[in-house]
């Protein structure tokens, strides 16, 4: 079955990206239903790197588990990809042109520096000309493809709304696919950005203030924010990953592991079913040694005849 692109997607209305990490994350991403995936660098600094999310993920590594994520589920990745990891545009169209070959659905291109802290406060921003050539190389990299370019902000922290806006209109007028503003609160944000900017938005990282969702995702979707990101896998992996260890810890064996049921959501008896490794990787081992038809006919040499 064909993959479905992002674009295609969005044409029939909102789409959720939770973002994940590895293959794992992806898998339990596509088995409740979500439609594409966001390969974040917050998770993957974490989980791969054991470092904070302050620009030090490599191109290179991305690269590598963005193809395996590609490779695994049947669904759009979107990668972020920092601030195109340089401020030279051709390291970036040279990042883009590789993930693309290796169907990479989109790409969100940021406008921060090197030094990029772990908050708001430490965020800084660049001269809008180098972002907007590095927005314009990645829009280089993708033509002729469904790609999709989204332009992210974050001089929202750093200059105010107006500025953040002024900058997506810029990045839009270019040919940015999407444009995204990092630190929207509030639904009035939403609305004057809207206003300003009528083309695709992305909402980034759906957040929580006391104890309710920043925006209901259907009142931004009239507003044409129609990609929304959220973050739950690495906290829901460090819960599962705590439940288990305690348990198993305080007991002295793994009864609690092995007969936990996801509590309803494992299907079959062995949870290797929920990765799908058994569907595609134990037939084509069978396949490819099977060779019993070949392997015993009799070897037959011919005898040259002589004069």
């Amino acid at each position: 079955m064909e993959r479905a692109t992002l674009r295609k997607l969005l044409e029939k209305g909102q789409i959720q990206a939770p973002g994940i990490f590895d293959c794992i994350s992806a898998r339990a991403v596509e088995l409740v239903g979500y439609k594409a995936a966001y390969l974040s660098s917050k998770g993957i600094s974490y989980s791969w790197g054991g470092v904070p999310d302050m620009g030090l993920i490599s191109p290179d590594e991305m690269m590598w588990l963005a193809q395996r994520v590609v490779d695994y589920i049947p669904m759009p990745v979107i990668v972020g990809l920092e601030n195109g990891y340089s401020d030279n545009p051709l390291v970036t169209f040279r990042a883009v042109e590789r993930m693309v070959k290796m169907g990479v659905d989109s790409f969100i291109i940021d406008d921060t520096t090197d030094f990029r802290g772990v908050d708001s406060e430490r965020i800084e921003t660049a001269d809008k000309k180098i972002w907007l050539s590095k927005i314009k190389a990645a829009l280089s990299a993708c033509e002729g493809t469904e790609c999709m370019v989204i332009a992210r902000t974050f001089a929202k922290s750093t200059e105010g709304l107006s500025a953040a806006i002024e900058r997506c209109r810029a990045a839009e007028e270019l040919g940015a696919d999407m444009t995204c503003i990092e630190g929207l609160k509030t639904l009035d944000e939403a609305k004057e950005y809207a206003a300003a900017v009528k083309g695709l938005k992305m909402w980034s990282d759906l957040g929580v203030t006391n104890g309710k969702s920043d925006v209901e995702p259907s009142d931004i979707a009239k507003l044409n924010f129609l990609l929304v990101t959220i973050h739950y896998t690495e906290k829901g992996a460090m819960f599962g990953m705590l439940d288990f260890a305690k348990e198993n810890n305080k007991n002295g064996n793994t009864v609690y592991h092995d007969t936990h049921n996801y509590d309803g959501m494992l299907q079959g008896t062995d949870y290797h079913e929920l990765f799908s490794f058994h569907k595609k990787w134990i037939p084509m081992e069978d396949r490819f040694l099977d060779v019993k038809d070949i392997s015993e006919k009799p070897n037959v040499v011919q005898k040259q005849g002589g004069r």
